[in-house]
């Protein structure tokens, strides 16, 4: 069922391929390298906090831009895009990292 989210997540494109890629190694292979896992946690940490930089840094454009008087509310359409993909992968990263522990109990 949870994978099935996962699954209609990349049809959509919401993810990059190479999270894709990870993503069908984890499936496929569950006895991955500690290398290779070593290696995708850090990718992911990585991937995270710039995810969450890049959430910051729109929130505060369109902070800024709400205060000013002009007529920017175009301008914004872009930002607001930009945040809310970048909020669903960080949803969407959250949801396979929970998938992942729930098959280590199973």
């Amino acid at each position: 069922m949870f994978s099935d989210f996962i699954k209609h997540m990349i049809n959509v494109g919401i993810l990059p391929n190479e999270e894709v890629l990870e993503w069908n190694a984890r499936v496929e292979n569950q006895n991955v390298s500690a290398e290779m896992n070593r290696n995708m946690k850090i990718a992911k940490f990585k991937r995270d906090k710039q995810t969450k930089e890049r959430m910051k840094i729109l929130k505060q454009q369109i902070n800024l831009i709400a205060k000013s008087e002009s007529d920017a509310a175009l301008d914004t359409e872009e930002e607001y895009r930009e945040l809310y993909i970048l909020q669903i992968q960080s949803f969407v990263r959250d949801s396979m990292d929970q998938i992942d522990l729930i098959n280590q109990v199973i």
